[in-house]
Order: structure tokens, then C-alpha cells, then sequence
């Protein structure tokens, strides 16, 4: 059975309630056995009082000696019952128990029932006994009548039936009882109007759940490269990520009070006087750059606060290059470059030892290699911008001393419809220079061949290398992202070729073997929408 999460209007009523129920029960109990007490001392007091003071009083001792009730005595007797609320019987009988007053003419004359007036008539002190009359349990008081020569002869009985005691009790305990209730209806509106108002205050959510999304914030945020800065509705900074500390422990600089005072003026300031987003602000500290986003909270048309993002400019350049695929654009125009700066220090050499035949030689067989290399690769890749980016990486080969190898029946006409320059450039570029990467510390056989088709059955490309290879478990993680068996901050490119093929729903295949080589194609036959 799944268990029952509580609700803070549950834990906050039980608690309340169990406080509450807890107090009660320890007032209630010593005020309710206090007043049942008090009820009990009162009831004994005044039959005890009055037993007493109609024993003394000489008409009783009279209507005793005389053996005879009057009218007066009478009226005098019911009255008490009748003013006295805790008096329900009066009884007057003689030394031989023979009642000569009760309440009921017909059973005066009769002799007493109970049996607890013998110690009375013995000469006992006045006392108070329970016992059953004539139908009824009474609590009883008894004190002796005695004549003017202190001899005893009767006594007076004075009682309050057990039932109206209980009775009594009963409206006490009741009393109580409601009590009780009202005050925990109160205290459960109390603990309702008091959830309401915290709920509120978070927002509507659960303090567990508050805390569970504080933890989970806090986490992610500590888990972004972004650096984040967050102020309060003052200026007053309140949060900076792991990132960021990271960033200044990278500059060597200390964080004080008054930096991060005077960084809040410089970036955060017009964003809380202005209330809008300020983008791409630059910051350099220690010959690093650094790009500042700096957002305004706002909740409800007021402003609760601001967060700054940070990223490192040079970061952020290298992303962008491999986002767009300039990067190998780039290295294989300095690949060429290199190429030709190469060469032509070749030929300086030449002319300046005057060696001028050997020279003119040389031009004439590296035009000839130049010439043929780019016919071979612009009747294949029509498409200028890969072909150039063959060109490039075919110098960078060279560097590298690996032979890099267009296949024959490779074509791509300039314009194809299933991807777009910039994602081909992305695609080749990271698949060779990961091949690259695996056939440069072999000392044998290291060759890269490149295969690319556009037919009507869509876009096909391999690269094939006879580098280190991968096992299976390597295999099928190259393309996540951030992995990488070679180091901290790699593994982007193969993720974003993974990023094209889920974006333009192509397919891949990785074959390979350890210590022989790999194979990737990728394939696409969905063709792009253009706008």
C-alpha cells in the first residue's frame, strides 16, 4: 500500500489539535476534579450545617419531647427543602427511630430505614454516610437532638439523593465537554487560516515540496557552466553559483563585500532602476573576457530582484565556431596557408642558394600536385565550401603525415536538398579530424578516406580510419554529449553531428574493431524544408 503523504494543513491541524487535546486534558482533568470536589464539599457543608442547626434548634427539640408535629414546624422544614437547592430530604424521628417528620405525611410514623443512624443515637459526633431510604440512595448528615440535660433523644436527617449528586456531575462533566469542543472547533479554524496563510506565502506548494524544489534548483544551478549572480530587490547580492566561483578562482582574484558591491553598480543597477534586460555586456578582468546578461525579476509589476549571467567570451567563441562549423572553415584556411608559407620557403631557399632551374621545377611540380589535387576534389564536391574544407583538411593531413583519401565515386552537387552547407561543414569537419585523432599516434599504416554521395536514394557519408578503434561499450556512446576519451571539455562535436542527424532525421552506423580501425556513415533520405 503506497503511504499517504500529509498535507502541512494535516501536520499543522494534528499538531495544533494535539496540543490542544494534550492542554485540555491536563486542565480539564485537575479544574473538573477541582469543581467535582468543590460540588461534593458543598453538598456535604450544607446537609452537614443544616443538620447541625435544625438539631439545636429548640423547636425540633420541642416537637421531639412532645412527640408532636405542628403546622408551624412543618411549613418551617418544607420551606428549607424547598429554598435549599441541595437539600432534598429532612428527616426528624426520636430516640426509637420513629419519624415524627418527612417530607411524605404518609410515612411519618414509620420507622427509619438504613440502619446508618445507630452511631448517631449512640452519642457519635455528627457525620454523613451514604445509604439507601425508602427508595432511594441518599448522601445523609446526621446530628443528635438532645434535651436541656444534654441526654439524646432523636436526631434530624438531612440528605441529598445520590441521583440529582450525579445529576449534578453530570451538568459539570457536560459543561466541560463543550467547552472542550468549542475550543477545538476554534483552534482547528486557527490552524486552517494559518495553513492558508503559509500556503500562500509559498506560493501554494508544500513546504516539502518547497524544499524539494529549492534542492533541485539550487543543483541545476550549480550545475550550468553560466556563472549567476543574484541581487535582491536592493542590490544586495544573495546567490552565486558554483560556476562562478569557480570563474574567480580561475582569475586569482579575492571576492569581497566591496567587488560584489561595486559589480552590482556597474551591471546590476540600471537593470533595477530601468527594469529591463541588458544583453551582452563585457567585462575583462585579468586580460579575460567575460559576457554579462543581466535579467530583471519581476513579479506582480514589482521588481523582487536581478540575476546576472557570466559567461567566458573565449567559451563562448568556441561554441559558436562549432555550432556554425567556422571553426573548420577556419583551420583549413590556416592548413593552407601553412601549406603555402611552407613552400614558399622552399623556393626562397632555392633561388637564394641559385639554384633557379631547380626552383622553377618545384613551382611547376607542386602547381601540377595543387592543380590536380583541387581538379580531383572540385569535379567530385561541387559545393564550394566543402570542397574547400577537403582542401584544408588534405593540408592538415599533410602536417600530421596521414594520408587523407577522397573516394572515387564521391559527388555533391552545390546545392543538395538534404542538408545545408553549414551542417555538412559541421558533419565532415568533426568526422575527420576524429579520425584524425585516431590514426596520429599509430606508427603504421594512418589513412583517412572520406566517401560523400548525393543520388536520388538521398545523402550518404563515411569516413573510414586505420587508427586505435573503440570497443562496442565506446562505440555506442561517442555521440552523447561531453564524452570523450580524450579529456575535459571534448567530446562536442560528435554531439552535435548527433544533433543534425535527430534534427534531419538521418542514421547512423559506427563499425569498429580495436588495434584495426573505425567506419561511421551517415545517411539522410528525408529532404530539408526551405523557407
Amino acid at each position: 500500500m503506497k503511504k499517504r503523504k500529509h498535507t502541512l494543513m494535516n501536520k499543522i491541524s494534528f499538531s495544533y489539535i494535539l496540543l490542544a487535546i494534550t492542554i485540555l486534558i491536563v486542565v480539564f482533568s485537575y479544574t473538573l476534579t477541582r469543581d467535582l470536589k468543590t460540588l461534593n464539599k458543598n453538598i456535604d457543608t450544607t446537609i452537614l450545617y443544616m443538620s447541625e442547626i435544625l438539631a439545636k434548634d429548640q423547636k425540633t427539640i420541642d416537637m421531639i419531647k412532645e412527640n408532636n408535629l405542628t403546622l408551624e414546624n412543618k411549613a418551617y422544614l418544607e420551606q428549607i427543602i424547598e429554598k435549599v437547592d441541595l437539600i432534598d430530604l429532612i428527616v426528624v424521628a426520636n430516640v426509637k427511630g420513629i419519624r415524627l417528620y418527612h417530607p411524605e405525611e404518609s410515612r411519618i410514623g414509620g420507622h427509619f430505614i438504613g440502619g446508618d443512624e445507630e452511631a448517631i443515637l449512640q452519642g457519635a459526633d455528627p457525620y454523613i454516610s451514604n445509604k439507601k431510604g425508602t427508595e432511594a440512595y441518599q448522601r445523609r448528615a446526621f446530628s443528635s437532638v438532645k434535651d436541656n440535660n444534654g441526654e439524646i433523644i432523636g436526631f434530624v436527617m438531612v440528605s441529598a439523593y445520590s441521583a440529582k449528586i450525579q445529576d449534578l456531575r453530570n451538568v459539570i462533566v457536560q459543561e466541560f465537554i463543550l467547552i472542550f469542543a468549542f475550543v477545538m472547533v476554534v483552534g482547528f479554524l486557527i490552524a486552517y487560516i494559518l495553513t492558508r496563510s503559509i500556503k500562500k506565502s509559498l506560493l501554494g506548494h508544500e513546504p516539502s515540496q518547497f524544499v524539494t524544489m529549492y534542492l533541485q534548483r539550487e543543483e541545476l544551478l550549480d550545475t550550468l557552466e553560466e556563472g549567476i549572480l543574484a541581487t535582491d530587490q536592493k542590490g544586495k547580492c544573495i546567490f552565486i553559483n558554483k560556476a562562478m566561483k569557480q570563474m574567480v578562482s580561475n582569475l586569482d582574484v579575492e571576492v569581497s563585500e566591496a567587488s560584489l558591491d561595486l559589480f552590482v553598480k556597474q551591471y546590476q543597477d540600471p537593470v533595477i532602476e530601468s527594469m529591463k534586460t541588458v544583453y551582452n555586456q563585457e567585462l575583462t578582468i585579468n586580460n579575460i573576457s567575460f559576457l554579462i546578461d543581466s535579467i530583471p525579476i519581476i513579479e506582480k509589476g514589482k521588481l523582487i530582484g536581478t540575476i546576472s549571467l557570466i559567461r567566458d567570451k573565449t567559451e563562448v567563441t568556441k561554441l559558436a565556431e562549432q555550432l556554425t562549423g567556422v571553426k573548420h572553415i577556419v583551420e583549413a584556411l590556416r592548413a593552407n596557408t601553412h601549406e603555402h608559407l611552407n613552400k614558399l620557403h622552399v623556393i626562397l631557399g632555392m633561388l637564394q642558394l641559385g639554384e633557379y632551374q631547380m626552383a622553377i621545377d618545384y613551382i611547376s611540380t607542386t602547381q601540377t600536385e595543387t592543380d590536380q589535387g583541387y581538379h580531383i576534389i572540385s569535379k567530385q564536391i561541387e559545393n564550394l565550401t566543402i570542397a574547400a574544407l577537403l582542401l584544408g583538411k588534405q593540408n592538415r593531413a599533410k602536417e600530421l603525415n596521414i594520408r587523407l583519401t577522397l573516394q572515387k565515386g564521391s559527388y555533391l552537387e552545390a546545392h543538395n536538398d538534404y542538408l545545408s552547407a553549414n551542417d555538412l561543414v559541421t558533419i565532415l569537419g568533426n568526422l575527420i579530424e576524429n579520425a584524425f585523432d585516431a590514426v596520429k599516434d599509430k606508427e603504421d599504416a594512418r589513412e583517412v578516406n572520406v566517401f560523400i554521395l548525393r543520388n536520388e536514394d538521398g545523402l550518404i557519408i563515411t569516413v573510414d580510419d586505420t587508427g586505435i578503434g573503440m570497443s562496442k561499450e565506446t562505440a555506442d556512446k561517442i555521440f552523447l554529449k561531453n564524452f570523450s576519451t580524450k579529456g575535459n571539455k571534448r567530446g562536442i562535436g560528435l554531439s552535435l553531428i548527433a544533433d543534425i542527424i535527430t534534427r534531419c532525421d538521418g542514421a547512423v552506423e559506427v563499425e569498429s574493431e580495436e588495434g584495426t580501425g573505425s567506419s561511421i556513415t551517415i545517411s539522410f533520405n528525408k529532404k530539408r524544408k526551405r523557407s
